[in-house]
């Protein structure tokens, strides 16, 4: 038996069932096995496949397509809301917005009973569960684990037999044929006189199930498939009173809210991280203009600069090549509920040379919940504690250097240039409550999909707004502690832009 257990963290779910108008404010409950499965192969496409081969994830779809699956579903009741939502004319249209609401606590079990994989097959599975980051909408947020072996797992909502008459709910959901029924559909598609919109309906098949799931839902309906080629409608049998219209008892609320929102950039053109401050901008105007100016994302209360650095920071990684990879939002004063329904709403920001810049919400959460030095993994490295750490974007001074008159630098107890860039930055990790560090040593590039790139090749300027800035260029640090210290490390102008960002050089990472 494979097995998975997925929790809610948000405690909603959002996903409007296949052939359905979102405005019906149906939701499909259980997860149909469709979606699942393209929640998975999503997940491999984003966060896994550099450690998941293709045909290793080729098997284990295939496996778990040939099987329907069981579930155990947690206690659910129906909501919705209803709000206008902007059109590209300029207009506004109503919409009707429902979802499953559920306690965070619960589990939602998913079982293949008769599915056996191997060993390569169940740790690549593992890989892609624990990864899984969202289940329906970009909204309903999870965390998710493979049950281990030796687990039992009651499973009561199950597929209905042919003809069966059930005494409980049923309920339509769309699953993938199996393999060999999809086989030999495609034969006799191969054969079919023209179908939608004068095309053969065998022109453009997929060749297997697995390639049946990539296929993208627009895409299909403007073919004209009514439904995805490969899938079938199944009926379940759900136990009553497992969705009602009376909300569970209310949960009580964690006394922290988070200060962590993390995007996954999903556009194929991705912008490099030498454009962070432009990323960043164009971020932080959306989620102002979305929020209507909440002091978090504005940075201002009641038209009054706020204090300190508690509004957010826009921090972009470039993980695994040139391009960016994610956008990090993070925030010490907290992201309160108005604040976490603007980052829900951003999908996408305006980009350079017509391409969109395509955003998906992978969590919100402490910095805890995201720290980590594996960025194949899904770990965010900004968050992660270590005792050396080394420019990522170049620090620019917010002071400038001071002279004696006589035009001679002026030096501090340390010999340092006062204003001058090193101390300045020593300066500002004093203000931030980090301790000064042993050694402080000048890096003159940063590695960027395998190539050294200087400094000067990152833009240091911001297009508006304020912000306090020396004479000096940008510059690239390493800094060496005398105990771990934890991220995140953003210093100088445009720091909340993504500037003067250090991450943990791996020689010097405790955890």
């Amino acid at each position: 038996m494979v097995a998975i257990d997925i929790r809610f963290v948000a405690g909603h779910y959002h996903a409007t069932p296949w052939g359905r108008h979102v405005n019906e404010g149906e939701v499909e409950w259980p997860p149909s096995p469709w979606r699942i499965l393209r929640a998975l192969i999503f997940t491999w496409h984003q966060k896994a496949a550099h450690d998941v081969d293709r045909q290793t994830m080729v098997d284990v779809v295939t496996k778990l397509a040939g099987c329907l699956p069981y579930y155990a579903l947690p206690r659910a009741s129906a909501a919705h809301t209803r709000h206008y939502m902007p059109v590209y004319s300029g207009s506004t249209t109503k919409v009707f917005d429902a979802r499953h609401v559920v306690d965070h606590n619960d589990t939602l079990t998913v079982a293949w009973q008769q599915v056996e994989l191997d060993g390569a097959e169940r740790a690549a599975l593992r890989v892609l569960v624990e990864r899984l980051g969202y289940l329906g909408r970009a909204e309903s947020w999870v965390e998710a684990r493979l049950v281990d072996d030796g687990e039992s797992r009651e499973t009561p909502v199950r597929p209905l037999d042919e003809g069966e008459v059930a005494d409980s709910d049923v309920v339509r959901v769309l699953a993938p044929e199996s393999p060999a029924a999809f086989a030999a559909w495609c034969v006799l598609q191969q054969g079919d006189a023209k179908g939608a919109k004068g095309k053969k309906k065998g022109d453009g098949l997929p060749a297997s199930i697995f390639d049946a799931l990539l296929a993208d839902t627009g895409d299909l309906r403007k073919a004209g498939w009514s439904q995805p080629p490969g899938s079938r409608f199944v009926e379940y049998a759900r136990p009553r009173q497992k969705v009602t219209s009376v909300p569970p008892a209310r949960v009580g609320r964690a006394t922290a809210l988070p200060t962590v929102a993390r995007f996954c950039v999903a556009s194929a053109a991705r912008p490099s991280l030498r454009e962070t401050v432009s990323v960043a901008e164009r971020v932080h105007t959306s989620l102002v203009a979305r929020s209507d100016g909440l002091p978090v994302f504005s940075g201002k209360r009641d038209g009054e600069v706020l204090a300190g650095h508690g509004h957010v920071h826009v921090f972009c990684e470039a993980n695994l090549d040139r391009g960016v990879s994610h956008i990090t939002l993070y925030a010490p004063m907290g992201f309160d509920e108005a604040a976490q329904r603007a980052l829900g709403g951003l999908r996408q920001v305006w980009g350079r040379g017509g391409h969109e810049l395509l955003l998906v919400l992978l969590g919100v959460g402490q910095p805890s919940d995201f720290a980590g030095v594996n960025p194949r993994a899904g770990q965010c490295p900004i968050f992660a504690e270590s005792r050396v750490w080394v420019s990522r974007t170049p620090f620019v001074p917010t002071r400038h250097p001071k002279s004696s008159r006589s035009g001679e630098p002026r030096l501090d107890d340390r010999g340092l240039h006062i204003g001058g860039a090193e101390h300045d930055l020593l300066r500002l990790l004093a203000e931030a409550g980090f301790p000064e560090p042993n050694a402080v040593s000048p890096v003159s590039d940063t590695l960027l999909g395998g190539h050294c790139t200087s400094w000067l090749d990152f833009r240091t300027e911001r297009s508006r707004g304020d912000g306090r800035r020396g004479t000096a260029r940008g510059r690239g640090f390493r800094l060496e502690f005398d105990r771990p210290v934890r991220g995140p490390i953003a210093l100088g102008y445009g720091s909340h832009f993504g500037l003067g960002l250090f991450v943990p050089d791996e020689g010097g990472t405790s955890a």
